[in-house]
């Protein structure tokens, strides 16, 4: 059953969904927290002025190139709610993720004991088809040979067909059990269908 979980939750949709918001709500906290950094910018800047018309000089040109750091001291609490509503979102995404993963196990092994309990229930409808089956051949035989009557060997020919139900319905279970299996490990394919469809 293991590799069966282990396919289930690589291919579950949902748990991809969820890692990839995992992913994101990690990054936001990240985010949520470097503003607690200081931040450090390159700061440029040019000046030009046009004296041409005047008769205090000529035209000048400066510039400047600086560092400007800022360190955050206190904000009224916004960094912090940030990041705690960050935390909070992750840590409510990786409880969902959780409860899909368990959830999914549950399913992926209840729907593979489904397909143990399927196969026993086809060998022992198998047996009791053989077993329905020579039972009528026999009173068939009584019948040929007067020791059964004819209402003996209708009582066979009826538990016989039955059994061949039951075989039939066991046997449709079975396939059932194991879609649904497929389907719930994320592997259901188009072919598995058609398979299942020339079986039938």
């Amino acid at each position: 059953v293991e590799p069966w979980i282990k396919q289930a939750i690589n291919n579950n949709i949902e748990l991809q969904q969820l890692e990839k918001q995992l992913r994101s709500a990690t990054l936001s906290t990240e985010i949520a927290q470097s503003a607690y950094h200081p931040k450090v910018d390159l700061v440029a800047q040019l000046a030009s002025s046009d004296n041409s018309n005047s008769n205090y000089g000529s035209d000048s040109d400066s510039y400047s190139v600086g560092i400007q750091a800022t360190l955050p001291l206190f904000n009224g609490g916004s960094t912090r709610s940030k990041v705690a509503q960050a935390r909070l979102q992750r840590v409510r995404i990786e409880a969902q993720q959780e409860q899909k993963k368990r959830s999914t196990i549950k399913i992926i092994r209840s729907n593979y004991l489904a397909i143990q309990t399927a196969i026993e229930l086809v060998k022992a409808q198998t047996q009791a088809q053989l077993s329905a089956q020579s039972a009528f051949h026999a009173t068939r035989s009584g019948i040929e040979v007067g020791t059964r009557t004819t209402a003996d060997l209708l009582d066979a020919q009826r538990e016989l067909y039955s059994t061949q139900r039951d075989l039939a319905r066991s046997k449709y279970e079975l396939i059932l059990a194991q879609l649904n299996l497929k389907q719930s490990a994320g592997v259901l394919s188009l072919a598995a269908i058609e398979g299942v469809n020339r079986l039938l």
